[in-house]
């Protein structure tokens, strides 16, 4: 007969030998973005992105961190690779610099595919799309489309898809050339910007 303590023991090295093989299992099975994947990011840190609106507002954007190769962590997380893009933003009225996402990739895992968030923030103004398949969005027709800082030929529209209701100042479409990133959006109330230069 075994006592309470001998259970107790018993009961602790179950657990451990659990979550050894868990941490074991989901670090054998881990899934990561491949170079093509990757790609999709075209950014850099401590670039400058400067946009302009067609009722003369300036934004600019400051690419903060560009964080490849990073796996969610805890008991049960997906095993599935993210690289993430992150931003700081100044409005022209303002001396302060608000930090943003701007950019979301993760690897497939299982049976669902590769996907990319473009979490494009702004104060007021946000994109709320997410979950694009890169196997859909590669098959995107591309089209051309002239900013201030230059023409572009492998432009893809792509629509929010977050069924939730908007307002005026939320981003309906964002150009996302596949070289250079986002290159305009425009807002719901018809509002458009359009990426006028880079500073690297």
């Amino acid at each position: 007969m075994t006592t309470k303590r001998e259970t107790l023991l018993m009961l602790r090295r179950l657990m451990i030998t659990m979550i050894f093989w868990i941490t074991t299992a989901c670090g054998q099975n881990k899934s990561y973005l491949i170079i093509d994947e990757k790609l999709w990011n075209p950014y850099n840190s401590n670039q400058k992105l400067v946009f302009h609106s067609n009722n003369y507002l300036y934004d600019t954007l400051e690419i903060s961190r560009v964080i490849d190769g990073t796996f969610p962590e805890g008991i049960g997380a997906r095993s599935n690779e993210r690289l993430r893009v992150t931003a700081k933003h100044r409005p022209t009225d303002s001396k302060g610099l608000h930090e943003l996402s701007f950019l979301y990739i993760c690897a497939q895992w299982k049976d669902e595919p590769s996907e990319i968030d473009f979490e494009f923030y702004l104060p007021n103004r946000t994109f709320w799309g997410r979950g694009y398949r890169i196997n859909e969005l590669e098959h995107y027709k591309e089209i051309s489309i002239k900013t201030h800082y230059g023409a572009f030929d492998d432009v893809i529209v792509i629509e929010d898809n977050s069924n939730r209701p908007f307002s005026k100042d939320d981003i309906k479409i964002i150009f996302w050339s596949k070289s250079t990133g986002y290159v305009r959006f425009e807002l719901y109330d018809g509002t458009v910007s359009e990426l006028v230069n880079i500073i690297n």
